[in-house]
This record gives structure tokens, C-alpha cells and sequence, in this order.
């Protein structure tokens, strides 16, 4: 666990505050669980600096005074260098877990100039430990917490404010140690305000199981004897039908996937190749089943004529949708409109990492024959 430390940060820890409840909260939740060997305690900002394995203490500690005290440079924050220091020292079998305000704070000069690097640094130690270990993975948590102290802006000028302001919590490791901790230590049981937003990225290194199911349907096929996972024949539409006339559903194991089900549910983040069909998305309801979810694949209400060939439906790889609404572009003012609910340079952050993922534009595709 690493809490970096910079002077930026002093306003999460004067008195007690939600970011002290929910990262003790969590802190205490991960301690206890079985799969936890260790649990290392850290601040970091130049350096990073090791800290006794107490949570109780640790936690009890966080004030602008200890963080002062604790040594290394407080006065800049260099998040690309940040996640350098903390993958050198990542074993395999560790989950790093980093929490910071992460606004971009490169002193005494203009912020936003130095953004595009810190995009492509930040891409770089991604990248360069996906060579390393393709299961490396990564999960963002964005949460709010009342701040009392100074805000400083891209060009490092301080505001004393009093309000709620956004933190973040970064789980980085091997995906399938991510899936267990998010399993097992909820981020619903996090005290304090709880996490508003959730971002995911991961390699996907193995096939999709998927195959087609007798229901739910509209409108008569038979399953293809010769590839009954993936064809059906005898395709007809049922003209009663209110709304699309044909409706054919297939089966999808998304167990071996980090994405949260609001993700794996939601339409927007899919394509299928024919604009004839859209695609509705659900939880299995039927538990004994070797699939997770089902896709409607729907014909267009529109449609009277089912088109027929190979329909493909892509699960899309997409960075955080809610990165654009919560990103202050102009980092200048905290007390601007909607800026205290904003993060300066954060849609920065986020793509830079999901830029190290993106090369596979799809996380799974799924194709269905219709003859």
C-alpha cells in the first residue's frame, strides 16, 4: 500500500475525514482476508518510504504533519515516476495499491504542457510490464472525501479550501488476483462516501467460451447440428411479435473477466458488424449454467426480412467514459464552476494507461451464423 504524500494532500488528512475512514476501512478488510500473506505500508512521493505494519497506527498517523515529517520531496508530483518506483519493487504475486488525489503537480511551471509526456510516461511503465507479465492488470476507484487545507493549481499557486474533493485508490497486479480481491474485499463495504466510479483494464489471453441457447427467442430456428455453439438454420421471423420480429440469444462465460458487470451490461460498449441487429445484455439468471450472461442478438423492429450470414458482436475495449466529466481542462481556478468535483489533468491519467491496453481494440468477439 502506498498513499503518497505531497503537500497537495494534506487537506485529506487534518481531523478525521472519510479518505482516512474508507482507506482504513479497506486497509483493515484486505488485512483480514486469507489470501493476504503480507501487508507492506508505504507514503511515497520522491522516494518511497517504508512504514511499520500497523493499519491502526498508520491510519491514526495520517495528518499534514506527519506526512511533512516523513521526509522525501513533497513539493511536485510526478505520476508516471510514481508508477515506476512501485512496479520495480512490484514482485508477481504482489498487489500494489496506490491512493493519491493524482493531480498533476510539476511545480513552479505550467502543468498542462507536460501533460502529453506524463500520458506517454505512464503508457510506457504499463507497457513495458505487460511484456513482462501479460496478466498485469489494473483497477481505479474514484471516491470523495471533505478536504481542509491547500488546493494548488497547474501553475502551484495555493487556494485554502473546505469542500469535498475527489481521491482515487489504483489496484495493479496479476488479473486474476485483482478479480479475487474485488471479489472477496467489496469496495460497497468502503466507509466514508464509497466509490462513485470504477475503471478496469486488462489483457484478455485466453478464448471467450460462448455458445447459442434454445431461449430466450422471438421467432423459430433450429440449432445447427454441425456447429451447435455458433449456427442455426431455418431462420423465420414471428410477425405477431411487438417490437423486433426475431431474436436469437447466446450464452457468455465472463468469469475470467476484471470488468464489473455495469460494463459487461451496458450496449454502448459493444459493436456487431451487421446494423440490422442491436444487442441486449444480461446476468444468467439460471445459476447451474456453464454461462455467466446472456446477448440477445435483436433483429430491428424495423426489419421485416431477417438478414441472414455471420453476425459478430465485439466486446469493446473503451478507457473510462466518466474520465471526460470529472477532468478540470483548465487547472487554474478551484473555485470555477464545477471545478471542485474535477480532477486537473485526470482523463490524462486514465488514458495513459489504458493507452498500454489498447492495441486489442476488442476484450472478446462472438460470432453467430444465421442461415
Amino acid at each position: 500500500v502506498y498513499i503518497e504524500n505531497s503537500a497537495s494532500m494534506d487537506g485529506y488528512v487534518k481531523g478525521v475525514t472519510e479518505f482516512e475512514q474508507s482507506i482504513y476501512s479497506y486497509i483493515s478488510d484486505i488485512k483480514l482476508a486469507d489470501f493476504c500473506a503480507s501487508l507492506n505500508l508505504n507514503y511515497i512521493n520522491s522516494k518511497i518510504l517504508r512504514q511499520p505494519d500497523d493499519v491502526k497506527d498508520f491510519i491514526a498517523k495520517l495528518e499534514p504533519t506527519t506526512f511533512k515529517n516523513k521526509g522525501g520531496d513533497r513539493s511536485t508530483t510526478d505520476i508516471s515516476d510514481l508508477f515506476q518506483k512501485i512496479m520495480a519493487e512490484q514482485g508477481n504475486d504482489d498487489i500494489a495499491i496506490l491512493i493519491s488525489d493524482f493531480v498533476f503537480s510539476p511545480g513552479k511551471k505550467d502543468a498542462s504542457e507536460y501533460l502529453t509526456n506524463q500520458q506517454v510516461g505512464i503508457k510506457t511503465q504499463f507497457a513495458t510490464r505487460l511484456k513482462e507479465d501479460p496478466e498485469y492488470a489494473a483497477v481505479l476507484y474514484r471516491l470523495v472525501s471533505k478536504f481542509d487545507g491547500k488546493y494548488y493549481n497547474k501553475f502551484d499557486h495555493p487556494t485554502q479550501i473546505s469542500a469535498d474533493r475527489p481521491f482515487f485508490i489504483w489496484l495493479l497486479g496479476n488479473k486474476n488476483q485483482l478479480q479475487r480481491l474485488t471479489a472477496e474485499v467489496k469496495k460497497e463495504n468502503m466507509k466514508g462516501h464509497g466509490v462513485d466510479h470504477t475503471f478496469c483494464i486488462s489483457k484478455m489471453t485466453a478464448a471467450t467460451p460462448y455458445g447459442i441457447l434454445p431461449m430466450p427467442r422471438i421467432g423459430t430456428f433450429q440449432i445447427d447440428p454441425a456447429n451447435v455453439k455458433t449456427s442455426i438454420l431455418k431462420a423465420k421471423t414471428d410477425n405477431k411479435a411487438v417490437g423486433s420480429k426475431f431474436v436469437v440469444s447466446f450464452g457468455v462465460e465472463y468469469s475470467g473477466f476484471l470488468l464489473e458487470d455495469s460494463y459487461l451490461t451496458d450496449p454502448a460498449n459493444y459493436e456487431v458488424n451487421n446494423k440490422a441487429y442491436a444487442v441486449e445484455i444480461s446476468r444468467n439468471p439460471n445459476a447451474t449454467s456453464s454461462y455467466t450472461h446472456i446477448i440477445k442478438l435483436k433483429l430491428d423492429p424495423s426489419q421485416p426480412v431477417i438478414s441472414r450470414g455471420n453476425i459478430k458482436v465485439s466486446l469493446l475495449k473503451k478507457s473510462a467514459p466518466w474520465a471526460e466529466e470529472f477532468t478540470d481542462n483548465d487547472g487554474e481556478d478551484i473555485n470555477a464552476e464545477g471545478a471542485m468535483e474535477k480532477t486537473f489533468g485526470l482523463k490524462t491519467l486514465i488514458d495513459g494507461v489504458y493507452d498500454a491496453y489498447k492495441a486489442d481494440a476488442t476484450y472478446a468477439s462472438f460470432t453467430i451464423n444465421i442461415k
